[in-house]
């Protein structure tokens, strides 16, 4: 029996958990529940002066009938960024009920304000919403970007979807920031120039990056233009944001070009210092068979050219890592860090590797081991031998002079 309740009442709950679970959640309004009926902001102009102009902006909204009932008791809050100095007379909402409308801000507690925004916030009636106007006045805010988009209005409200309503934005300049960027991209260009110069007396391949920098000069001459000639301050913000765009290209163009000439020194090091290996083992191998060098001095000999190669076998292995965690993936700059040290490393290991080499060749120049070696012998006597054939010369010739006198003499006789 005991069983049989256990039963009952374990399944008892999971039906009171399904019945929750299917009950229906309530969603979202959506920017299908609304209808605009009035959007608009006062001068319409392509852009604002920060900190001088001023401007109105109206947002009147109608709820869709089969919702109305969905905004009572909801909390509601509608955001500007304008600075408005008598927020009561110039940030208003007008709300429409079924029964009739109301206007807010009501009461001092409705009136919000942060470093960046100010707001009204209420809680709606138990009504049905049929309808609500918001009004709005003040001036635009300075802004420290050459060009940013404000928010006139925005909206949260409680079980209303963030994108249901969309703001209404303004974009706003800063003339003080579009003349010192000018100024500064004007010392970015000559920088470059120079900048181009110098990597062509390093020898490098240049013809990428003079392609990138003519189109920065283009572009910042369009920027000049609009600027000053025509007064288009958004067409001027464009192409400076070309030009800031073009100038991280060719900077990543000659970190890419720069990596790519390392590599290729360094793939070239690698593969002449495993020829060398193959050859210092060769020879080391001939002097041995040959018996120019003995078990001992060869065990030395093998032995040090064996920690040579477990050191180049290290750096390869650090120089494919690099390739493949930074090189591959167009980290250029770690790339070049990495292959700087890797290049002096592998320096060093040639050194070490051509003194061994050499000292090895010394065992193998002589001809004879223990003989005699004609060309050592005139190498460690050559001036004596040089004074003796001088001397043997003039005896000759001393001879031959005399003789010839003698003959003459003779004849005078």
């Amino acid at each position: 029996m005991k069983v049989m309740k256990i039963k009952h009442l374990t399944m008892l709950s999971v039906l009171v958990v399904f019945i929750f679970m299917v009950q229906p959640v309530s969603a979202l309004l959506t920017k299908g529940d609304f209808t605009v009926l009035d959007k608009n902001v006062e001068p319409d102009q392509d852009y604002y002066v920060g900190g001088k102009d001023y401007v109105r902006a109206i947002y009147e909204v109608r709820v869709k009938d089969e919702v109305t009932d969905e905004l009572a008791s909801k909390m509601f809050k509608v955001y500007t960024e304008l600075k408005v100095e008598d927020a009561y007379n110039n940030f208003t909402a007008t709300v429409n009920f079924a029964e009739g409308g109301a206007t807010y801000p009501t009461s001092d507690k409705e009136i919000k304000s942060t470093k960046s925004t100010t707001y009204l916030q209420f809680e709606l009636p138990s009504l049905e919403i049929t309808k609500f106007k918001i009004e709005v006045y003040g001036r635009v805010p300075e802004v420290s970007e050459r060009l940013k988009v404000v928010n006139v209005t925005y909206f949260e409200i409680e079980d209303v979807s963030e994108d249901a309503l969309e703001p209404i934005t303004i974009k706003v300049i800063n003339r003080d920031k579009f003349e010192s960027d000018l100024y500064d991209y004007e010392k970015k260009v000559k920088e470059l120039e120079s900048d181009l110069e110098s990597f062509k007396e390093q020898g490098y391949q240049s013809s990428e990056l003079e392609g990138i920098l003519n189109v920065v000069k283009e572009k910042y001459g369009l920027a000049r233009d609009y600027y000053y000639r025509d007064k288009d301050y958004l067409k001027c913000d464009s192409y400076l944001k070309d030009v800031s765009s073009e100038i991280e290209k060719y900077y990543k163009t000659k970190s890419k070009l720069i990596a790519e000439d390392l590599n290729g020194k360094i793939s070239k090091k690698m593969k002449e210092l495993s020829n060398l290996f193959e050859d210092i083992q060769m020879n080391l191998t001939l002097l041995y068979q040959s018996k120019k060098i003995d078990v001992v001095l060869y065990n030395r000999f093998d032995r040090e050219l064996s920690d040579l190669m477990d050191s180049f076998d290290e750096i390869e292995s650090q120089y494919n890592d690099v390739k493949k965690e930074y090189y591959d993936k167009e980290d250029y700059d770690k790339a070049i860090e990495q292959f700087n040290t890797l290049n002096g490393e592998i320096d060093n290991l040639k050194k070490d590797v051509e003194d061994l080499n050499s000292e090895i060749a010394m065992y193998s120049e002589s001809n004879t081991e223990g003989g005699f070696s004609l060309n050592e012998f005139i190498g460690e006597y050559w001036m004596y031998i040089a004074i003796g054939v001088a001397g043997i010369v003039a005896v000759i010739s001393g001879i031959v002079l005399f003789r010839r006198r003698g003959g003459k003499w003779d004849e005078l006789r």
